[in-house]
């Protein structure tokens, strides 16, 4: 659906996630990685598919950020 959504400019990672916890569950967790072009307008479209699934979002630094804090 992002994909559609994004009309293909976005790049999503699906990890599935078992913790010590998840042993005896049946609910099977995933964790998602959402990647896309910087503009508002597609960040709105994501963050409106992702709030109607019931998971945490969290947002990354900029990469520039990152590199600055890089040795």
């Amino acid at each position: 659906m992002i994909f559609r959504a994004t009309k293909g400019k976005s790049f999503i990672y699906v990890q599935d996630y078992d913790s010590d916890e998840d042993i005896n569950r049946t609910i099977k967790r995933s964790v998602y990685i959402i990647m896309y072009w910087d503009g508002e307008h597609l960040k709105k479209k994501i963050e409106k598919l992702s709030d109607s699934f019931s998971g945490l979002r969290y947002k990354l630094p900029l990469m520039q950020d990152l590199q600055r804090d890089l040795p």
